[in-house]
Order: C-alpha cells, then structure tokens, then sequence
C-alpha cells in the first residue's frame, strides 16, 4: 500500500473507533445513570387529588406541599414524602410514582417523577 493512504486511514479508522466510543458511553449513562436528569439532578413533582385538603412533606426538605410542590434532588437521592390529611380530612392513598394508601412513600430519584397524593 502506497504510504500516502496509510495516514489519512489511519486517521479515519480513529475518528471511528473514538466516536463508537463516545455513543457507547452516552448509551450507557442514559440507561443507568444522572444523565437521565439533566447534570444529575432529578425534579420531583408532588400534585394533589381528591379534596386536596392536607399537605405533602419531603425527607430531605424541599417539598411542603401546601405551597412547594416540586423539587431537584441529586441522581440517587432517597426521598421520603409524608402525606398529612387536614382536621377532619382523610388521606385516601397514592397514584403515579407513589402507589398505595401508606402515609408515606419512598422514592429513589433515578429519574424525573411526579407522584399524586390523594386527600378526602
């Protein structure tokens, strides 16, 4: 082979492997990592259902849901929401990200979600 193809394919081949490279990683960081979130941060978003009389609360603080629905939490973080009915209120249970009629609701925040807190 003459000399003067052996650098330009020797480049090309390069730019292949580095871009396979480079898609392989964005793949995986997608699937399974903070890529997902936007810099490695999730939004949580916590609406109301039913009556909507009573309030949602966050462990870590950051939703006080009454007035601050919505959060970013760091890829990872556990998020423990409480859901509290008004005097004379009931809590009738969870839809979305939270399921079930338990006050409280454990999430891990490996993507954006948004959960429903239902009060009667």
């Amino acid at each position: 082979m003459d000399s003067k193809f052996i650098i330009p394919l020797a480049i090309v081949a390069l730019a292949a492997i580095f871009a396979v490279g480079l898609f392989s990683v964005k793949n995986v960081e997608a699937a399974a990592g903070p890529g997902q979130c936007g810099g490695g941060v999730c939004p949580l978003v916590v609406y109301k259902g039913g009556s909507q009389n009573g309030t949602v609360t966050s462990n870590p603080a950051g939703i006080n849901c009454g007035s601050d629905c919505s959060e970013w939490y760091d890829w990872g973080t556990q998020v423990i929401l409480t859901a509290t009915p008004a005097p004379g209120h009931t809590f009738t249970g969870w839809s979305g990200a939270c399921t079930g009629t338990n006050t409280q609701c454990t999430l891990f925040m490996t993507a954006p979600k948004s959960t429903t807190a239902s009060f009667n």
